[in-house]
């Protein structure tokens, strides 16, 4: 079964999307802009918040799209249940989209497939073929070279796997880096010395993030705030507001840290000229419109810029200094399945995920070499891969503004015996 259809809308769908449009339009016209600079997330954020108040609006004041446009009843898609993977049952609501703006333009609805096969199906539309449908993913798309957004979109949400759910008629999902017909994990909730090891990695990564802060946040003290634009003609042109890009390459074979900049006009992020300062010379080019600086010794503010990239905590802190991470521990230990446990390269070394309070520690292996007999990292407890599967496509629905489905009743059961025991307590059983 495939996990959508596709419609070329035409007739009464066509006219209704062509009014979802313009409601679409004139809301998010209606919405302050974007004040760069705006990291993505924060991005993500603002454009999920105002779809979800485009929708509130277009169920008080249009239920007739909203019935039209099929999104006031959503199908139930199944995903996963495969290898290690627990099924996940999500309500899934089409997405309208258009090739272009003006008269020539096509709308296309993507409709999703529940897992027993029911779709909406829009007034008039032509459903289209395989190779109708990768035209219009191509006219849409245009590969992944073209951005093109819904004119509604209602998240995914999380619910119970029907009763009725056959795995068999499932669409097929996306591949899964961590379960597949060759590959498998072994996880282990870090404990004792591996825990030890952990936070003491996790509290040098957090003091190379705090120097690389101090350092980012000087140079861009010293960076201009607005900047006189020039005119193709040489004449002075508008005064504009701009903001500083920074990034850095790390000491690598015995050179230097490198740090690079990129000034930017506020609004449009378009780049420009990079001059000297008070505190840092520009050195030359570098990629993306960045350029190379250093260190303006002559000034007090450039002695700061070289103080703080000598900052010992500049420098990252490295995985491959913690053999109490790499699984089995110790070398003479090792199974094929693993490259040797030599300090320079990262043969055995975890994956890492934090979940709530918890850290886990994560190691692919080959399903033909698994040998679940190899002790975990000293300390640890062995977690089933079910469970971290699970919370990892928690953690992934809920980066993507999805609310995941409830959890089922033995994973739950699996992860509440991990729980410190209170000083006293038995362990009760599972019910």
């Amino acid at each position: 079964m495939k996990g959508q259809v596709v419609y070329k809308l035409q007739g009464k769908s066509l006219e209704a999307a062509k009014e979802l449009e313009q409601f679409a339009e004139a809301y998010w016209k209606a919405q302050p802009p974007v004040v760069y600079p705006i990291n993505m997330l924060d991005l993500q954020n603002r454009s999920r918040a105002i779809y979800a108040g485009m929708m509130e609006k277009l169920q008080a004041e249009r239920p007739d799209l909203v019935k039209s446009c099929g999104l006031d009843k959503p199908v139930v898609r199944v995903s996963g249940g495969q290898y290690e993977e627990w099924p996940r049952a999500y309500a899934a609501w089409p997405e309208i989209f258009s090739t272009y703006t003006g008269p020539k333009s096509e709308y296309f609805m993507y409709a999703p497939v529940g897992h027993d096969g029911s779709v909406f199906k829009p007034e008039d539309a032509l459903e289209l073929n395989e190779k109708q449908a990768e035209r219009a993913g191509n006219l849409l798309w245009a590969g992944g070279w073209q951005d093109n957004a819904p004119f509604a979109h209602r998240p995914d949400e999380g619910t119970s796997v029907p009763a009725n759910f056959d795995p068999k008629k499932a669409p097929e999902g996306y591949p899964n880096y961590f379960a597949d017909a060759d590959n498998t994990v072994r996880v282990f909730k870090a404990g004792g010395a591996s825990l030890a090891a952990l936070e003491d990695l996790k509290a040098r990564e957090q003091a190379h993030s705090a120097a690389t802060t101090a350092l980012f946040d000087h140079i861009k003290s010293m960076a201009p705030e607005t900047m006189q634009l020039r005119r193709p003609d040489g004449s002075s042109g508008d005064i504009v507001n701009v903001y500083a890009n920074l990034s850095m390459r790390e000491a690598w074979q015995g050179n230097p840290p490198e740090v690079m900049i990129s000034v930017r006009i506020e609004h449009t992020g378009e780049p420009v000229h990079v001059a000297d300062t008070d505190g840092y010379i520009v050195t030359g080019p570098a990629s993306g419109g960045d350029v190379r600086i250093v260190p303006n010794l002559a000034t007090e503010a450039g002695k700061k810029f070289r103080d703080l990239l000598a900052d010992p905590n500049i420098a990252r802190a490295d995985v491959r200094n913690y053999p109490a991470l790499r699984y089995p521990a110790a070398k003479d230990d090792l199974n094929g399945q693993f490259q040797e446990a030599a300090a320079d390269d990262y043969g055995g070394l975890p994956i890492r995920r934090t979940f709530g309070s918890d850290e886990y520690l994560i190691y692919r292996v080959e399903r033909k070499d698994n040998d679940k007999s190899l002790p975990g990292p000293h300390g640890a407890v062995e977690v089933s891969p079910q469970a971290f599967l699970w919370l990892e496509a928690d953690s992934t629905d809920r980066s993507r503004g999805i609310t995941p489905p409830p959890m089922p009743p033995e994973i739950a059961a699996e992860l509440d015996a991990l729980k410190p025991q209170p000083r006293g307590s038995a362990p009760q059983p599972a019910p």
